[in-house]
């Protein structure tokens, strides 16, 4: 490879590292936050939702607009939000302040995620896609598990500086893509430039994301599931949902260049893809923030250290991701590798089922590692069976498909993970007699991991076995959407991985 490619590579992994920090940095300072900050109506999981709300429903949207204004001026125009939004997140003295930062935060990293996938689709082949993709995990996986750690000191001393720090980095960022990034923007008329950016039906997408966010995060904890106040955001959302998908796959006036045409569901191997990226988010993301919440809670352990707990769950997954390009370069298959990966990562959700607050330490390693090898490897071998089973004119459009079913996966987990937590433990907590005056319940229970040890003795442990019960129930969620991704991954194709690149 030329050494131009290699700068531009290295921008990439600039990028990426920008947004898994942030991504992953919140797990363990968000129980500070949400107890530092005055209180409020708004729920501290919003501090995670909002993000990955705007994250993915804008992805398609700047997958359009790479095409339009080319892939560089994209990818700074991202930048520059995600470091804007991390400033307003930064100052806030309130949680509204924090949760609308967090979503300007979201738009930006949507648009990283989706043009960096882009921008590597557009410089390497099918074959060797893997092995890249591979690297970039790397780089994804070490700033995933350097960022609990430093989310946790950092709550320790100015939870602030979990926000400051994506400034320094984002400046690193920009050095690199503005010069290396120079890639030919394809040429088309004013009103195909409009078309390509589907502006309407992306506002769609974003109301029907806020709206069944809103009934995941708030249903069953400030209002029960049988309340309008949830029934109705959450059917609207799905009928928002059901407009979208229309409005994409029936030709009309109204998205005459839809981003998530028809077209790329129509072949089986794509579609079935699509559908196991978005189990994969689910699954990844779900189960890397109950992780924390464990270990703070029922461990006893600090912010930091419950970081560092969490490392044989994140640490694996750039060996497995580099293995599983190398083995896909050289053999230029990859069905019989993602059935492997997908035993590997059922076998480990059944695992992680079995965790309590006597689990030896030994046991919670292994039983984080299988998993973590599992979706590791996932990362690596779900985007090229799409680009090989869809034209190369489709590219763009894919690959942004293909990262708005990851984080639309992740909102689900994260939303799905939390919500059965917080009710869950709301059940169990209110059932401990004299514990209410504390101020411990359902909607507090996310600020008082670090703090069950300040409770009078009589309560510490009935509130631990309350917590614990609420974390493996929320685990138990997640072993039926690893088994459907292993059954769907049955029904992939087995294409050949061309050793060329015609985009």
């Amino acid at each position: 490879k030329p050494i131009r490619f290699w700068l531009i590579f290295g921008s990439l992994m600039a990028v990426t590292c920008l947004t898994a920090v942030d991504m992953t940095i919140i797990s363990t300072t968000l129980p500070t936050i949400v107890e530092e900050l005055p209180a409020s109506n708004i729920s501290g999981s919003w501090v995670t939702s909002s993000f990955l709300l705007t994250t993915t429903a804008f992805q398609p949207f700047m997958g359009g607009l790479s095409d339009v204004v080319g892939r560089r001026i994209a990818i700074v125009i991202a930048v520059l939000l995600f470091m804007g939004g991390s400033a307003l997140a930064a100052k806030a003295e309130t949680m509204l302040i924090l949760v609308i930062g967090r979503g300007v935060q979201g738009v930006g990293g949507g648009g990283i995620q989706t043009i960096a996938e882009i921008v590597l689709s557009d410089l390497t082949t099918l074959r060797e896609r893997g092995i890249f993709v591979g690297l970039v995990s790397l780089i994804f996986a070490v700033s995933t598990f350097i960022a609990p750690v430093l989310g946790g000191f950092f709550s320790e001393h100015n939870w602030r500086l979990v926000f400051w720090i994506n400034l320094p980095i984002g400046v690193v960022a920009l050095a690199l893509i503005i010069p290396t990034m120079k890639l030919k923007t394809p040429t088309m008329p004013f009103w195909a430039k409009i078309h390509r950016m589907d502006i309407g039906a992306n506002l769609i997408l974003l109301a029907s994301v806020v709206a069944i966010l809103v009934a995941l995060t708030e249903g069953g904890i400030t209002h029960p599931w049988s309340s309008w106040r949830i029934w109705v955001p959450f059917t609207t959302g799905w009928l928002g949902m059901i407009l979208f998908f229309a409005i994409e796959f029936i030709p009309n006036r109204f998205s005459p260049d839809p981003v998530l045409p028809k077209r790329l569901f129509a072949n089986r191997t794509a579609a079935t893809c699509f559908l196991m990226t978005f189990v994969h988010g689910l699954l990844t993301y779900g189960l890397i923030y109950l992780l924390p919440i464990y270990f703070q809670s029922v461990k006893s352990a600090s912010p930091l250290h419950s970081a560092v707990q969490i490392f044989p769950a994140t640490a694996p997954g750039p060996f497995s991701a580099i293995l599983a390009g190398i083995l896909m370069a050289n053999s230029g298959k990859y069905r019989m590798q993602i059935w492997i990966w997908w035993s590997i990562t059922l076998a480990g959700c059944g695992l992680l089922c079995l965790l309590d607050s006597n689990t030896p330490t030994y046991q919670w390693v292994l039983f984080q590692l299988v998993p973590g090898f599992g979706v590791g490897a996932l990362f690596t071998l779900t985007l090229p069976p799409i680009q090989a089973s869809l034209p190369v004119e489709e590219l763009a459009h894919a690959t942004a498909t293909f990262a708005f079913c990851r984080s639309f996966g992740s909102v689900w987990g994260i939303a799905l993970g939390t919500n059965v937590f917080i009710s869950v433990v709301n059940t169990k907590l209110s059932q401990i007699q004299g514990l209410a005056e504390f101020g411990l319940n359902g909607t507090t229970a996310l600020g008082f991991t670090t703090n069950l040890q300040k409770l009078p003795e009589q309560f510490q442990l009935p509130a631990q076995n309350a917590f614990m019960s609420a974390i493996r129930t929320s685990i138990y969620v997640f072993c039926p959407a690893a088994f459907i991704g292993l059954l769907i991954s049955f029904f992939i194709d087995e294409l050949p991985l061309p050793d060329f690149n015609e985009s």
